[in-house]
């Protein structure tokens, strides 16, 4: 059985190729996800544009969220998430001032039974 060696220039070189190859796929793989993002932006701005209609810039409030909402039930909300974008869609019966006090919003009044 004979033994092999490498040389240290060899195992450079081959290091060397390692390297530009991870560096090279690194940078097709940013290129693919970039252009990606910017497709999705593009029909997002479309689809907008066709919801919203005819309405300035000033009347639309963007919002980015660190993960999708599995429903816009305010009853069947699963997450803190959904629970803070559906508080900002949806109105709610009553408030609780600072103090914790019940202030009526959408119901005026009520009688409890």
């Amino acid at each position: 059985m004979t033994q092999r060696t490498i040389s240290r220039r060899a195992l450079s070189r081959v290091g060397a190729i390692a390297l530009i190859s991870i560096v090279v796929v690194s940078v097709l793989a940013s290129i693919i996800i970039i252009q990606n993002i910017q497709q999705q932006r593009g029909s997002t701005a479309t689809k907008t544009q066709e919801f919203v209609g005819n309405v300035s810039r000033k009347e639309i409030l963007r919002v980015a969220l660190g993960t999708d909402l599995d429903t816009v039930d305010p009853h069947g909300q699963t997450s803190i998430t959904v629970h803070n974008v559906l508080r900002h869609v949806y109105e709610t019966l009553v408030w609780l001032d600072a103090r914790g006090n019940v202030i009526p919003w959408l119901a005026e009044r009520w009688e409890v039974s």
